[in-house]
C-alpha cells in the first residue's frame, strides 16, 4: 500500500486488503492536522429593525464583515467589520455597530445593520 505525501494517508490498490485500523488511523491524522485551524463562517439574516440582536455562530470570531445587500439612498453599500475581541471596529459613517459576543456578534445599530425587511450578509473568521 501507498501513502500520500503530505499526511501519509493511505492509498489503496484494487489488490489490498482495506482494514478498518487504516481508516482510523487515516482519520486520526486529518484530525489532528485540522486541530487549531481557522475556520471561515458565512450567512446572511433578514433585519427585524430591532437594536442589541445578536446573531450566534457558536464560537468566537477573530474578524467579522456585514455587508448590506442592495443600495441605500446615498448609493453606497453599507459594510462593517471588526476584528478582535474589543479591539478595533470600523464601518461607513463612522461607527461599526457591532460587538462581540462570546459565540457570534451582537449588533447595536439597527439602522445600519439590522433595517427592518434588509438582507445583511456576513463572512467570519474563527480561530
Amino acid at each position: 500500500m501507498t501513502k500520500t505525501t503530505n499526511y501519509q494517508l493511505n492509498q489503496w490498490a484494487k489488490s489490498d486488503r482495506v482494514m478498518m485500523d487504516d481508516f482510523n488511523a487515516d482519520n486520526q491524522k486529518i484530525d489532528a492536522a485540522l486541530a487549531g485551524k481557522a475556520e471561515l463562517v458565512t450567512g446572511s439574516y433578514t433585519g427585524d429593525g430591532t437594536n442589541d440582536r445578536t446573531v450566534d455562530l457558536g464560537r468566537p470570531v477573530a474578524f467579522l464583515m456585514v455587508q448590506r445587500t442592495g443600495r441605500r439612498s446615498s448609493n453606497f453599500t453599507e459594510v462593517g467589520w471588526m476584528a478582535g475581541e474589543g479591539c478595533i471596529h470600523g464601518g461607513t459613517g463612522g461607527s461599526s455597530g457591532l460587538t462581540h459576543t462570546g459565540s457570534g456578534f451582537l449588533i447595536n445599530d439597527s439602522v445600519a445593520f439590522n433595517e427592518n425587511g434588509v438582507v445583511y450578509r456576513y463572512f467570519a473568521i474563527a480561530p
